[in-house]
C-alpha cells in the first residue's frame, strides 16, 4: 500500500483530477495506491478549517499503515510537509516523483531488487567538502 501525496488547496478540481491520474498510474504498476484527498474531499472540506483538520488527521492516520508515501510533483504543500515529517519519524520510505505523469519515474523496482529511498541516504552538512570524494545519488 502506498500513500500518494500531492497538492490539494489551490485548483481543487485540477488537483483532484491530478491525484486520481497518479493513483491510476501507481495501480498500473501493481501497486495499491491511496490518496486520502480523492476519499476524503467529498465530507472533509478544504475551505472549513475544522473539516480540514479532520482530512488532515484521516489522512495521517492512513499514512500510519502504509508502505511507502509517495511525493508526487516539486510544489509541496504545507499538508505534504506534514505527511513527509510524519514519514520519517516513522521511518516509512519516501520517494520523491519529480514527473508524475511519467511512469519512468515511479519507484517501482522491474527486477524485485529494493529500490534506494530517502533512508538509504546519509545526512551530511552542505558546507562539507566533498572535493576529490565519490559522491553516490
Amino acid at each position: 500500500m502506498v500513500y500518494i501525496a500531492s497538492p490539494f488547496r489551490g485548483d481543487y478540481d485540477t488537483n483532484l483530477k491530478n491525484a486520481i491520474e497518479y493513483c491510476k498510474i501507481a495501480s498500473n504498476l501493481g501497486v495499491l495506491p491511496v490518496a486520502p484527498h480523492i476519499m476524503f474531499s467529498g465530507w472533509c472540506r478544504d475551505h472549513i478549517p475544522e473539516e480540514r483538520e479532520r482530512g488532515l488527521r484521516l489522512g495521517i492516520e492512513l499514512l500510519a499503515k502504509a508502505e511507502e508515501l509517495w511525493i508526487m510533483g516539486k510544489v509541496h504543500s504545507e499538508g505534504m510537509k506534514g505527511e513527509i515529517l510524519f514519514a520519517r519519524e516513522q521511518n516509512i520510505p519516501i520517494y520523491y516523483i519529480p514527473e508524475p505523469t511519467n511512469p519512468v519515474y515511479y519507484p517501482v523496482s522491474t527486477d524485485d531488487i529494493p529500490l534506494l529511498c530517502d533512508r538509504d541516504c546519509t545526512q551530511t552538512e552542505k558546507d562539507v567538502d566533498i572535493s576529490g570524494k565519490i559522491v553516490i545519488f
